[in-house]
């Protein structure tokens, strides 16, 4: 059986971390005139490296110097070595202009510091997941099928525990891969920005028009932290692909002595926690509030947004082919909601008598919104990838890359949510084409690229099908006494059971060229992951249920 060569050692039970954080802020508010306030303040982050419990209960990794500090032993402190940036200053400022009765015009800019980061980028795993407390054990081969090289039969004895000499200096082995990050800590930074005009159009309607905008600076490329700082530079000739290492752009960067044998730096994958990419999102956003008679209210909402940012996939090598859509961001997305108090009861315009009839018709609430949204980008893959390229080999057997591209030839992609198959459970989104036998074979809107190049159609540039939601609910209030309010619930989502489909997520199902008989090209098999890890539900729900307010 094969198993992924990765494995984690870990050498100690007791390291832990600790930081020191504070922040200075001001703030005012000025009111110029009667209809035209300013709001504006300065905020100074100061947030110092993680330090560790004691001497030796963590590690820095210099790559410029192929070494890993150890936090207390050899003059460096319990932080690994590592410095403070005290550059972090924000400001804001905003105002509100009420231009003339029912018109009112605001705005606002602000640049903010994130403190928190991804998980261990800012605190946590860069100094105590490290030698000499933990080993991350990188055991391939080097060849093209990465990590999935060994059995448990064939798996490699397991590291002993690194000696920390008295230098405080272990040079990066061979077999580790380390979390590098820079020497001083640096915190991700957003600029946020806003504009918004507020229309009085009736007494009972109201419309709002806001651009809505940030330019993230100093982040990590893709959704999450980290990305392969050392990925093999993309291969020249076929001959390339038998020796991934020596492509490797820190191969040989470094040599030292370790317990008197030479360990030369770096020939291993090394995940950078370096804030090193941008990301930009730039809305257009609508709303309009309309009250009518006899209790009933609408309420419409309308967002034309596009978010881009870097992804990780290539970004050591070209970072410009890696910008593209998030992966979250939906271009368009309009709601619908409405309200309406049925005027019935006591004192509304059906006026009953006696409290029996009125608590039978009285107090009924009717609501529901109704959600159109477009749907989420994916990176389309081609079979053929293994023989050109291996940026992603260690992810799994060539072929099979999660972000091949090919090259696109003008045309468009023919996509159509087709019928469920009840024996695969799953649903067509598009249909292959032939296969991309050799390098610049076209076939529909798709091309092979040449050998050892990335192809051409840019990461996110597909998208999966729309989704479509209306949930409903009836709520009815009884009155026993004026501090005794019980209250029935009736909700209902997805009211007319449509399904959220996801984006074909497999690596196969995103493959534009790949036979049916050997996987799953254009097929949808789940539902948007969007919807079901927010815990919305993406079937027809009906929930009963009470409120008794004292």
């Amino acid at each position: 059986m094969l198993i992924p060569s990765q494995r984690f050692d870990v050498y100690s039970a007791t390291a832990a971390n600790r930081q020191k954080r504070g922040a200075f802020f001001a703030q005012d508010t000025w009111r110029v005139r009667p209809n035209f306030t300013l709001n504006y303040g300065v905020r100074w982050d100061i947030v110092f490296p993680e330090t560790v419990n004691s001497p030796g209960q963590g590690g820095f990794t210099d790559l410029s110097t192929g070494l890993i500090r150890v936090a207390g032993v050899g003059g460096y402190g319990t932080n690994g070595g590592a410095n403070v940036d005290l550059t972090d200053l924000g400001g804001r400022l905003g105002f509100a202009w009420q231009v003339h009765n029912g018109t009112v015009l605001r705005g606002a800019v602000a640049q903010m510091y994130d403190s928190e980061g991804f998980f261990g980028t800012i605190f946590g795993s860069v100094l105590t997941h490290n030698i000499p407390v933990y080993n991350d054990e990188d055991v391939t081969t080097g060849n093209a099928t990465g990590k999935y090289a060994y059995s448990y039969n064939t798996l490699p004895a397991e590291q002993a525990q690194y000696a920390v000499p008295a230098s405080g200096l272990i040079p990066i082995p061979a077999n580790v891969s380390p979390e590098i990050r820079p020497n001083t800590l640096v915190l991700p930074r957003v600029d946020q920005y806003n504009l918004s005009l507020q229309q009085q159009v009736t007494p009972d309607m109201s419309f709002t028009l806001a651009y809505v905008g940030n330019l993230a600076e100093r982040i990590y490329p893709g959704e999450t932290y980290g990305y392969n700082v050392n990925e093999p530079a993309l291969p020249t000739t076929p001959a390339d692909l038998a020796n991934r290492d020596a492509r490797r752009p820190s191969y040989n960067r470094s040599a030292n002595i370790y317990n008197g044998a030479l360990v030369i730096c770096c020939s291993q994958d090394i995940t950078s926690a370096v804030p090193a990419a941008r990301a930009n999102y730039n809305a257009l956003q609508a709303n309009v509030e309309q009250r009518l008679a006899h209790g009933v209210q609408l309420t419409a909402h309308y967002t034309w947004s596009r978010a881009m940012n870097y992804g990780s996939t290539y970004f050591a090598q070209n970072p410009r082919v890696e910008y593209g859509p998030t992966d979250t961001n939906r271009n368009n997305v309009f709601v619908l909601s409405g309200l309406w108090q049925l005027p019935v009861g006591r004192g509304n315009m059906i006026n009953t008598q006696g409290k029996v009839l009125n608590a039978a018709i009285g107090g009924w609430q009717l609501s529901g919104t109704t959600t159109w949204e477009s749907g989420l980008p994916f990176t389309p893959t081609y079979a053929e990838c293994g023989a050109d390229q291996d940026i992603d080999s260690n992810f799994g057997s060539p072929g099979t890359s999660s972000d091949c591209r090919p090259d696109k030839t003008g045309s468009t992609l023919a996509t159509h949510v087709g019928s469920l198959d009840p024996s695969t459970h799953s649903i067509t989104y598009f249909a292959p084409v032939a296969p991309l036998s050799v390098n610049g074979a076209a076939a529909g809107p798709f091309a092979r690229p040449a050998f050892g190049t990335i192809g051409n159609i840019g990461r996110n540039s597909l998208r999966g099908p729309s989704d479509y939601f209306a949930d409903a609910s009836l709520f009815k209030d009884f009155a026993i006494t004026e501090k005794m309010k019980p209250q029935f619930q009736f909700q209902a989502f997805n009211v007319f059971n449509h399904v959220p489909l996801g984006v074909p997520n497999a690596t196969d199902a995103r493959c534009i060229d790949c036979s049916l008989t050997t996987g799953a090209p254009g097929q949808i098999t789940g539902v948007d992951s969007a919807v079901s890890g927010a815990g919305l539900p993406y079937m027809r729900t009906l929930q009963f249920g009470g409120r008794f307010q004292f």
